[in-house]
């Protein structure tokens, strides 16, 4: 039997007996479902009634806003299928602003900069049509009870169509985004999202427009279909985002508040059906700035990476249309939330330490790779310490870090053996690339002397010879053609100790 369009059958059942049948209460209870218990069983559905899956997605929904009751019923339908009226009055984007921060600010205890980013991203989600991409908010903490849940609250009476979640498959998502494009507000993402590559896949998506795409085959043909997963996202967790989650976010890392710190709690008089007027006021200015934000481009802020200036360029177009106040403070929030640098991979927190170690030995080419293990393991504040499991990084551990960037050592003998060393030329193009802010200047910290003898020359300790121990600094070089050699071993040699050149 052929599948026909649903909407054609009912008309010919509806419209010519007048009579309802078995196929409309089936549509009704459709209808009637939550978006996930709606999701569980339409491909079944679809398939009793003999339609197209797309079909009857439209179907459902027809019946969905038809039958939507008052706003203010307490049986009124979900957010996310809600479609907010604009005001009728001009709204200031400044004094927008202000109100979605001062509102924020009331129920949750944030840090610096957090509320002016919340304040632009609660707008955004009226305006993301119009913007090239889509940053993920996340809300994170070293341990529960920090306000990330308070947090999502929050956003949930202020955003446009907030679709609410504490799990959520794969198929979930990459449907509800297409079908409604909501704000999807996830919570508890430590529980599920680390080991769920294909969810990590489609938010990573998600991010921008031209790859905001899952495809899957549909139906008994397989037919393919394309779904847009370019929707705003918000996701709380305790701990930290996976690494290219991480990259397409503006963090917002949470605390547990101080007993000074006092806060309202978000009970009824903060909830949805209270927030319609400022909604309303968001969906104005929302369209009478559609064009602008479509064609905004947003001055670069030097100290973000190209990743990180994709996250914050709608919020800065945001904040530019509002004017200069706001401009300025979307900038100093992008500053304090983001630093100089955005949160490093352990490669290219790598490579900062390594460029580091060459700046502090001036003068040396190259590092024996037991040599430099032990100058990383000893840098506190770092992972190396205690790498994996508790122990320190290995140098083992070194050339699997180093090795996607191309880099790797090579064997040099050193007295009887051969040693594995890095030479510094080898690092170079990687930290022009990876690391474009130039290393600090270091001081010397020994004085060159000129040899009356032979035209050598030896560095002066900076202590007084006469108190070092030993023999050896009396001996004299006779051998003008010296140069430097591999030592017998790769003991890490004291900051201090003079070294011929």
């Amino acid at each position: 039997m052929t599948a026909q369009p649903l909407g054609d059958k009912l008309v010919a059942f509806n419209g010519e007996t007048g009579t309802e049948t078995e196929d409309d209460h089936e549509i009704q209870r459709l209808a009637g479902l939550t978006a996930l218990d709606y999701e569980r069983e339409r491909d079944d559905a679809a398939k009793r009634l003999n339609v197209r899956v797309s079909a009857l997605d439209k179907q459902v929904a027809a019946i969905r806003t038809a039958s939507a009751p008052p706003a203010h019923d307490s049986d009124r339908p979900s957010p996310f299928l809600e479609h907010v009226q604009p005001s009728p009055e001009y709204v200031d984007g400044a004094e927008l602003l202000d109100e979605l921060r001062e509102l924020v600010t009331m129920y949750v205890v944030l840090p610096d900069g957090a509320a002016d980013a919340l304040a632009l991203w609660t707008l955004f989600t009226y305006t993301f049509k119009h913007a090239r991409t889509c940053p993920l908010i996340a809300f994170t903490s070293p341990d529960k009870r920090c306000g990330k849940s308070t947090a999502l609250r929050a956003l949930i009476a202020l955003t446009h169509r907030p679709l609410v979640a504490s799990n959520i498959s794969p198929a979930a998502l990459f449907r509800s985004v297409d079908e409604y494009h909501p704000t999807l507000l996830v919570d508890e993402c430590d529980t599920f999202l680390a080991d769920n590559e294909e969810l990590r896949g489609i938010l990573n998506a998600g991010h921008h427009r031209d790859t905001a795409t899952a495809v899957r085959c549909e139906g008994s043909a397989h037919e393919p279909r394309v779904f847009d997963v370019f929707s705003p996202k918000a996701l709380a967790l305790i701990g930290k985002l996976p690494p290219t989650l991480a990259d397409r976010s503006i963090e917002i890392p949470m605390r547990r508040k101080t007993r000074s710190e006092k806060v309202a709690r978000v009970g009824r008089a903060y909830e949805r059906g209270n927030t319609l007027e400022l909604r309303m006021r968001c969906k104005r200015w929302a369209d009478d700035n559609a064009e602008m934000l479509q064609h905004a481009q947003p001055a670069l802020l030097p100290s973000l990476n190209d990743r990180a200036f994709d996250n914050w360029e709608p919020l800065f177009a945001i904040a530019d249309l509002a004017g200069t106040e706001w401009s300025q403070r979307a900038r100093a929030a992008a500053k304090a939330l983001q630093g100089e640098e955005d949160d490093e991979s352990a490669g290219i927190a790598l490579l900062e330490d390594i460029r580091a170690y060459f700046h502090e030995e001036q003068g040396r080419n190259w590092v024996g790779s037991s040599e430099l293990v032990a100058y990383l393991v000893e840098l506190e504040e770092r992972p190396w310490p205690e790498w994996r499991r508790g122990l320190p990084l290995s140098a083992s551990s070194v050339a699997r870090l180093l090795k996607p960037f191309g880099i790797r050592p090579r064997q040099q003998r050193a007295g009887a053996k051969n040693i594995r060393v890095y030479d510094r030329s080898a690092f170079e193009e990687s930290w022009d690339r990876y690391l474009p802010t130039p290393a600090p200047p270091v001081e010397a910290a020994t004085v060159l002397q000129p040899l009356n003898h032979a035209g050598l020359r030896t560095t002066q300790p900076a202590t007084n010879t006469n108190e070092c121990s030993g023999s050896n600094h009396d001996a004299t070089f006779e051998d003008a053609a010296c140069s430097e050699v591999a030592p017998e071993t790769e003991g890490r040699r004291t900051r201090n100790e003079p070294r011929l050149q």
